[in-house]
């Protein structure tokens, strides 16, 4: 989850979110629309200004707006989206906003067509791969040029496709997606920053020239930034903690079964010492004595095994229907996990029955 390739670039990059004004509520928004949009207008303005300003800023590398970032928890809303001509067919798409800069700040691909042009709004659209297939194109070219609705009425042709991207995380399908230049809608901050050879105090003191800005355009609005891989990490944080549970648990019941398999070694050599003494009386070798000790304790795991195993199974196997892309598990991975387990146990065992294999038969003899 957090090393594969999500279709996009995520290294130093920072997310500023432009504050929205929450304070009129839906009676205001019924009887002042045209404050609303001021209000919106206003608000878009100055996260233009502020993008300006971080811009001229030393170390940044590129600075762009944007609704949200191509994975993210916060979502710009599902619409229907259609081929233009075909209005009986609609699809359930997931709209993204950014201008033409979007696609190569991330750093995705573009399989079909171009990029966007710039533009003050919306001239065209572009569209990813899921979306060319749902919208009944196999072969992605031929959607270039094609209008697709992007609302109720709103229909833009096709200039590009886009590979496939994760915007959500990996418990959940991709949706078809539509890129959009919408500004009204751009009021989030992605900084690229050039973290190559920048040092932490740079880096802190970078951010601290973000915040005087942020300051002199939203002053009063409390400054908030965070990291892209940082918050794409936090997305399955669940997860890894339940991952740190489980390794805590594994590694404390493994040293608990090697104490009880030290354990039955050591009785179990006691227990035979006389016989150990006159097999090698009669000619036993020191490695034959310890394949018999080490034989009971090997026939007691593979028991344990053959139980554990379809139990692992069962409940991994319902663990990973809560991720919409997950791996298949195979029969190697338990048989290198049964492997491992009697390694371990002949680590631990085998000390011991060296110790009595080599042990002078004359002393155990003499004892009994």
């Amino acid at each position: 989850m957090l090393h594969a390739d999500l279709g996009f670039k995520t290294v130093a990059i920072i997310t500023l979110s432009a504050p929205r004004d929450n304070s009129m509520g839906t009676t205001a928004f019924a009887s002042d629309k045209n404050m609303i949009r001021q209000r919106a207008t206003e608000e878009t303005d100055n996260t233009v200004v502020l993008t300006d300003k971080i811009r001229q800023l030393a170390g940044v590398e590129q600075v762009i707006r944007e609704w949200k970032a191509p994975m993210s928890q916060d979502h710009s809303g599902f619409g229907g989206g259609g081929l233009k001509g075909n209005e009986e067919k609609r699809v359930d798409v997931s709209f993204h906003y950014g201008n033409e800069d979007y696609v190569p700040f991330y750093g995705m691909k573009l399989v079909a067509g171009r990029n966007l042009l710039p533009s003050d709004s919306t001239r065209e659209v572009l569209i990813s791969e899921t979306c060319a297939h749902a919208l009944g194109f196999a072969d992605v070219n031929k959607a270039i040029g094609r209008e697709v609705y992007v609302g109720p009425v709103e229909a833009y042709p096709v200039a590009g496709v886009v590979a496939d991207f994760y915007e959500s995380s990996f418990h959940q399908a991709t949706w078809p997606v539509i890129i959009r230049h919408d500004p009204a809608s751009e009021r989030t901050i992605a900084v690229k920053i050039a973290a190559k050879g920048m040092t932490a105090g740079e880096l802190k003191t970078l951010i601290g020239h973000m915040e005087e800005d942020w300051k002199t355009v939203f002053p009063g609005q409390p400054f908030g930034y965070s990291f892209l891989d940082e918050s794409i990490a936090n997305m399955y944080a669940d997860d890894l903690r339940t991952g740190w549970l489980t390794n805590v648990a594994m590694a404390i019941t493994v040293f608990i079964s090697c104490l009880g398999l030290l354990g039955l070694a050591i009785f179990s050599t006691e227990r035979r010492a006389r016989e150990i003494g006159i097999r090698k009386v009669l000619g036993a070798t020191v490695s034959g004595i310890m394949v018999m000790l080490c034989k009971e304790i090997v026939q007691l795991i593979v028991l344990a095994l053959l139980i554990a195993t379809p139990l692992a199974w069962y409940f991994m196997h319902g663990w990973l229907q809560g991720f919409a892309y997950r791996t298949p598990l195979s029969g190697w991975m338990f048989l290198a996990a049964g492997a491992v387990a009697i390694g371990i146990a002949l680590l631990t065992v085998g000390f011991q029955a060296i110790r009595a294999a080599l042990l002078n038969p004359v002393d155990s003899l003499r004892a009994e």
